[in-house]
């Protein structure tokens, strides 16, 4: 009894997973597997009561069934509505649950996080294959497009960068026509750039078919990488089809995802470099995308070791805005020819990318791995008898990716970025002017123009001073622009608290910095006039006017008509005012100013005329009410 009661459950575990995962999870899907456990569950629970063994009233028995049932359809009517979008938004990881905050605070921050983020995209494609779920989603607006598997972005229109200089820049690297091998689809991004750049004949490897599917919502008609009659597509593990295939290629390049996702670090250990180094041809070009962002200097290392052993001579190209970093193992020699980059075929992938040219790969032209030869002597090995990385970097993604800065500081140590050049590798043939220009405005662009002197200084010594001095007008410019936004934001703080003093120290600063509006003079004017420096008040009025159009006119007018009439310009203070009533024909003070400037010039009936067509427009004004009491009373 013992021995079947083990044998049956052996079958049923056995049984249970190969239909669990290859025929009810495509079938049916998570959500529909999870519903159908728990109803077997639910009347599991209650088998006992059926067992004709034991002795009980029939009746109990179909009432205990009954009950079953009907919990049964109970949970399947109350059990809430399957969400693709929500269950996909990867808030496991904090870079996600970050984004997500950010997006959901800068849409108004009303109700639930995760309801109102989810709310804010549409679902275009999902499908629950044998490996992961796979969505497509865009915006509302349908501008942008993602590719979550597993509620991680492996691709998305927002970041082209890294998809097409994947393909791009070992594609144009390795001979005319070669024979290529891409480790990973994606999006097919990167498979359409390398064969932009030349590839021909493409094994295309790829674990997950429904990654196959949904990349084709990343491509107009037309242009879809899969309907290339040089590719073709083999849903296989990257290492089976590399230990099995026979063909030897010109170009391989491999973009798994991330190796803290379960069975990925296998693509990225030293095993896995031989089996790519078997299969590539004596000249060929090899290609490794490697993340920098969310590991540990010691998981950098490992990996960066485990490819060293067998590619030590390759060449880095940091991507710094993404944090990716593309590993590419040439023949000794090889080159990137500029002219072949600059051609017009390659234009949209450059604009896809969002670069001006082939210019700006010298931006990322970091140097050799062989630069890194002594941080890696000492470090640990990422193998396949040694996968510490495939249980490092689950810790890596929480630890560093809750850490406000990433790349972990110790990795962005083993990667400076420099100004001048390297002097050997793909570009080095490239003028060294036009390199230099590339990595200055890179860096600037990056750093937000704030640079030191020691940066200038560099830069005219790489012998670029009249680079030097644009972007140093740049920097000094955009230096303004911050602190004229800082002092705007600060009035308006202060302006809302209450705080007058500190109100106008900010409008002065603005006064200095050649950045006041209108409107700013026209707040300024009055300050001034209310701290008595009639002069300055005057002045403020005057630039106040010269721009302002229609009710805002108002205050400026009245200030400088006030400060006239003191000077003794009776006639254009009597004008401002004039315009001041045609201006706010209900407002009292324009009449009532006039009325005070002619009684001081002793035009009493030209006073009282005022007074009169303020009352008519509004009759209830007290002070013209009280001034019109006053003239009539004098003899």
């Amino acid at each position: 009894s013992t021995g079947r009661a083990y044998a049956l459950n052996t079958l049923g575990t056995l049984v249970g997973a190969l239909l669990t995962g290859f025929v009810l999870l495509p079938w049916w899907g998570v959500h529909g597997v999870v519903r159908l456990v728990a109803t077997l569950a639910l009347l599991a629970a209650f088998m006992p009561f059926m067992v004709p063994a034991v002795p009980r009233p029939a009746l109990r028995g179909m009432a205990l069934l009954a009950v079953a049932l009907l919990m049964v359809v109970g949970a399947a009517v109350m059990l809430p509505r399957w969400d693709p979008m929500l269950m996909s938004l990867g808030v496991y990881r904090p870079f996600s649950a970050r984004n997500l905050m950010t997006s959901w605070r800068g849409a108004g921050a009303q109700g639930d996080p995760t309801l109102a983020v989810a709310a804010a995209q549409r679902v275009l494609y999902y499908r629950e294959g044998l490996n992961a779920s796979v969505l497509v989603a865009t915006d509302t607006e349908g501008r942008r497009r993602w590719l979550r598997v597993g509620g991680k972005i492996d691709a998305g229109t927002g970041d082209m960068l890294t998809q097409v200089l994947l393909g791009l820049i070992p594609g144009a690297m390795a001979k005319p026509d070669a024979r290529t091998l891409v480790v990973g689809h994606g999006s097919g991004t990167t498979t359409a750039a390398a064969l932009a750049a030349g590839a021909g004949r493409t094994d295309v490897v790829e674990l997950e078919s429904a990654i196959l599917e949904a990349s084709r919502f990343f491509h107009e008609g037309g242009t879809d990488p899969l309907d290339d009659p040089r590719v073709a597509v083999h849903v296989e593990d990257a290492r089976t089809w590399l230990a099995h295939s026979r063909e030897r290629y010109d170009l391989i390049i491999s973009e798994p995802t991330n190796p803290w996702i379960a069975g990925v670090n296998a693509l990225f250990t030293t095993d896995f470099y031989a089996r790519v180094r078997a299969r590539l041809a004596p000249d060929g070009v090899f290609c490794q995308w490697l993340q920098v962002y969310e590991l540990s200097p010691a998981s950098f290392h490992g990996l960066l070791s485990a490819f060293a052993s067998q590619f030590p001579e390759a060449h880095l190209f940091f991507l710094w805005r993404s944090s990716d970093l593309l590993l590419v193992a040439a023949p000794p020699g090889r080159t990137l020819d500029l002219a072949r980059l600059a051609s017009p075929t390659l234009a949209p992938l450059w604009a896809e990318a969002r670069l001006k040219g082939p210019e700006d790969l010298a931006a990322f032209d970091l140097g050799p791995l062989s630069d890194l030869r002594e941080v890696l002597a000492h470090a640990p090995r990422n193998s396949d008898d040694h996968p510490f990385v495939e249980y490092r970097a689950p810790r890596d993604l929480i630890e560093v990716g809750r850490a406000e800065q990433s790349p972990h500081p110790g990795v962005l140590a083993d990667l400076p970025r420099r100004l001048a050049p390297p002097a050997a590798g793909p570009l080095r043939e490239w003028p060294r002017g036009l390199r230099i220009t590339a990595r200055a405005r890179s860096m600037f662009d990056d750093r937000a123009g704030l640079m030191d002197d020691a940066w200038w200084n560099e830069l005219r010594a790489a012998g670029d001073g009249v680079l030097a001095d644009s972007l140093a007008r740049m920097a000094a410019n955009r230096a303004r622009e911050t602190r004229i936004t800082a002092l705007f934001e600060r009035a308006r703080t202060l302006a809302a608290q209450g705080d007058a003093a500190g109100t106008r120290a900010a409008f002065e600063e603005l006064v200095r910095l050649d950045a006041a509006t209108p409107a700013v003079w026209r707040a300024l004017a009055q300050a001034r006039a209310e701290a008595g420096e009639d002069a300055r008040a005057a002045t403020a009025a005057e630039r106040a006017l010269a721009s302002l159009t229609g009710p805002e006119r108002l205050e400026p007018l009245l200030i400088l008509a006030a400060v006239r009439w003191q000077k003794g310009r009776s006639a254009e203070a009597i004008a401002q005012a004039r315009e001041a009533q045609s201006i706010a024909p209900m407002d009292p003070r324009g009449y009532d100013l006039e009325a005070r400037i002619r009684i001081s010039s002793g035009d009493r009936t030209g006073a009282l005329a005022a007074i009169e067509r303020g009352l008519e427009r509004n009759p209830t004004a007290p002070g013209l009410q009280q001034a019109r009491r006053a003239l009539l009373s004098r003899p």
